[in-house]
């Protein structure tokens, strides 16, 4: 069985994936939910956000790989939906109970 080191791979880019999409992802809900012009955006801003962050975390992580240098981390994509989901965990805590 191989070695492997935890700190390796949960190293400060991907705890830094995962605060920027947490961030994104309540900013994004809050503010969905909060507007009153489009009301489809106003009762869907949960899904909507989620799906979002979600494909733009999906985006800069493929075209990274177009990039000279650079590639696709499958690492940051898990930081990146772990993140959405911990923004939405405190959107719920806060505005749903």
């Amino acid at each position: 069985m191989p070695e492997t080191d935890i700190w390796g791979w949960l190293g400060f880019d991907k705890v830094a994936h995962l605060f920027v999409f947490a961030v994104l992802v309540l900013l994004m809900m809050v503010g969905f939910s909060k507007q009153y012009k489009y009301l489809y955006i106003r009762f869907n801003a949960v899904w909507l956000s989620l799906a979002i962050c979600l494909a733009y975390g999906l985006l800069i992580e493929g075209l990274q790989a177009l990039i000279p240098d650079r590639t696709l981390e499958y690492g940051d994509i898990v930081a990146d939906s772990l993140g959405c989901g911990i923004g939405y965990a405190i959107f719920y805590g806060i505005y749903k109970s």
